[in-house]
């Protein structure tokens, strides 16, 4: 380039070069003339994230630049705020790290963002005030390294049924994420400790294979109700995982009342009693009343139980018979007079199909269909030809005289009945169809030809009481308590119940029996002291004709204690009424006292 030099003489009489730069000059400026940008009017992307792991920095980092309507970038420090819209992650994309970011000569990057769920489809907004907000292209996030477990699905249920929802274990990274691509892992599941004192067993299949990272539990349950339980999932390498905390509430198959106390059989065969505990009748271990059902000692599995006067004896799923409470006059069977609080094994080694607990006397029908009995027989009511006055206690099992073979057996106070194959129905002991207290040390046949499907529970000073093979309600025997419907009227042939409709089941307590219909409604009649009739009138009134129980309930089986009564629904819910002085309905009571109610009443933990 040719830079021409114009030269001049200065004052002093010296000669300056001045160098000539017009043309050059000129030309730069010509260059730097370009429009100045416009106000901000839009976002735009500049650096797009590729696919990511869940939980790290996307790379590259997120750009973002302020831009004019014609795409120049504006120097500005605008605030600007990127989103992210959801899309296939499995527990819901959540956007980490610093998602607000202050423009730097019109540039915001992102650094730190990082999104916790793995997933596909997931788009990143950025948005900033009084301009238009700019979106990237969908991107996709991986998993991270298998590190834990997690349990998904809160399980409830009822003890011996499946928990429901069926927990799952899922393999998941650092943030939570399933980690579908680990190979098949072996997840086993348990109670975590401490998280239950009561003994509660795990049932089921506990260990399970993950398919695509998951181990589904198909089939678990808890043999005892109760409310905190959490499930821990491990594995070899991996933290383990907790439910959250879960109750499980009890289904009962069945239900039987003592003098001042109730036991059932849950669904999964153990068994819980509840109310009057001074003689260790609810087997708990302890003396002390409970107002709702605590689980009975020992982890028996439970087919049937039978509340006596003081007394509880049960029947396992293999025949072997237990007995726990008062043993003053051997009632336990297990060939001591000492009391437990805890079941203790029947002696003899007999297996029985039936079991009856009276007040201190107990009977059972063995494998073989002969019936045997033990404890109190100061009313011959052990039916071995012996008893009378003076007293006799045996506190083994014996056979009954007779050689019969029975399909039902029931002990009361101071006799035993039982219906003998073929259904007819014999007692032995004081039969109380006349007030001579004499004594039958055998069975006798029960008089008028009846035949029997079933004999109800009884309590002293109370008739007995049976369905016929006809569905009918028949009572007989002395009548101190209004149940024959006639005071004092006694009957030693069995007479039929006025206004009951076709029944299934019949029980006499001490002041009231109750039957169930056909179709399931209960009715009660008798003395109703304290709200024994369950009809919801006042505890000083009684019937001579059978009452409808209130509530509208439908039953499956009824047993009817001295003054309360117990019933089981079909979906295993049980329901009490009368007194609740000992806390036999399940129901708390402030004090002992003659408190109790006059319609059914939902047992706790049902």
């Amino acid at each position: 380039m040719h830079f021409p030099f114009r030269w001049s003489r200065d004052r002093g009489g010296w000669r300056v070069a001045t160098l000539v730069v017009l043309g050059a000059l000129g030309a730069s400026c010509a260059e730097s003339t370009k429009p100045a940008a416009g106000p901000p009017a839009r976002l735009a992307i500049v650096a797009q994230p590729d696919s990511g792991v869940a939980g790290a920095p996307l790379a590259p980092s997120l750009s973002v630049v302020v831009q004019d309507s014609q795409g120049r970038t504006v120097n500005t420090n605008l605030t600007v705020l990127v989103t992210i819209a959801a899309g296939t992650g499995i527990f819901g994309a959540h956007l980490r790290g610093v998602t607000a970011v202050d423009a730097t000569d019109g540039t915001a990057t992102f650094s730190t963002l990082s999104i916790d769920s793995a997933g596909s489809g997931y788009v990143l907004t950025a948005a900033a005030s009084g301009v238009a907000s700019a979106s990237t292209a969908s991107l996709s996030v991986a998993a991270g390294p298998p590190t834990a477990l997690r349990l998904i699905g809160q399980p409830s249920g009822t003890t011996g049924a499946s928990l429901a929802p069926g927990p799952k274990a899922v393999v998941c990274d650092s943030v939570g994420n399933r980690v579908s691509t680990v190979g098949p892992t072996a997840v086993t599941v348990a109670l975590k400790a401490g998280s239950d004192s009561s003994g509660a067993v795990l049932r089921g299949t506990t260990v399970q294979t993950t398919s695509g990272g998951v181990a589904t539990f198909p089939d678990l349950s808890l043999n005892l109700a109760g409310w905190g339980y959490v499930l821990v999932a491990t594995a070899p390498g991996l933290t383990a995982g907790l439910s959250a905390p879960f109750s499980v509430r009890l289904a009962a198959t069945m239900v039987s009342t003592g003098f001042g106390h109730t036991c059932i059989v849950a669904v999964g065969g153990a068994a819980y009693c509840w109310g009057d505990g001074s003689a260790g009748q609810l087997g708990t271990g302890s003396l002390a009343p409970t107002y709702w059902p605590s689980a009975v000692a020992g982890g028996l599995v439970f087919a049937s139980v039978s509340a006596g006067g003081y007394h509880t004896c049960g029947l396992t799923t293999s025949g072997a018979a237990y007995c726990w409470g008062d043993n003053s006059s051997g009632q336990l069977g297990d060939s001591t007079l000492t009391s437990r609080s805890v079941p203790v094994p029947v002696s003899g080694g007999l297996k029985f199909t039936s079991l009856s607990a009276g007040s201190a006397t107990t009977c059972g029908i063995a494998t073989d269909g002969s019936a045997h009995c033990w404890g109190d027989g100061s009313y011959s009511q052990l039916g071995n030809g012996m008893g009378g006055y003076p007293t006799l206690y045996v506190p083994a099992p014996v056979a009954v005289n007779g050689g019969l073979t029975f399909t039902a057996i029931r002990t009361y106070v101071d006799r035993v009945c039982g219906i003998a194959t073929g259904g007819a129905a014999y007692c032995w002991g004081m039969l109380g169809v006349t007030l001579n207290l004499t004594p039958t040390p055998a069975p006798v046949a029960v008089p008028g030809g009846f035949t029997f499907s079933a004999l109800g529970d009884g309590d002293i000073g109370a008739p007995l009481c049976g369905v016929t093979t006809a569905n009918e309600a028949r009572c007989w025997g002395y009548n101190l308590t209004f149940v024959l419907q006639g005071w004092n009227d006694t009957s030693s042939v069995p007479r039929l119940m006025a206004g009951l409709p076709a029944a299934t089941a019949v029980s006499a307590g001490g002041f009231q029996a109750c039957a169930i219909s056909a179709t399931g409604a209960a009715y009660c009649w008798g003395q109703d002291f304290s709200g024994n009739l369950g009809d919801g009138g006042p505890s000083s009134s009684s019937s001579g004709s059978a009452v409808a129980v209130a509530g509208g309930l439908t039953l499956s089986s009824i047993s009817t204690a001295r003054w309360h009564t117990c019933a089981l629904t079909p979906p295993g819910i049980v329901y009490c009424w009368g007194m609740n002085a000992s806390g036999q309905l399940g129901t708390p009571v402030a004090a002992y006292g003659n408190s109790g109610a006059n319609v059914p009443q939902k047992v706790l933990l049902f």
